[in-house]
């Protein structure tokens, strides 16, 4: 999903100069789905530790 989205800016951007303005937009963007993929691999950790405790659960 993010080399997508990176794909899609890089040729938006080629086709024109970069202006600071569209730079900073994406470099916004792109920080707020850095943080949502932080959040879901914590989520997924959990997820998977709490798994592997239940299973430790059931072979005893």
């Amino acid at each position: 999903m993010i080399s997508k989205i990176c794909r899609t800016f890089l040729v938006l951007v080629s086709k024109e100069p970069l202006d600071t303005s569209r730079f900073l937009v994406f470099c916004n963007v792109m920080r707020r789905l850095n943080f949502k993929i932080k959040l879901a691999t914590k989520l997924n950790e959990m997820e998977t530790s709490i798994a592997s405790l239940g299973a430790i659960g059931e072979k005893t």
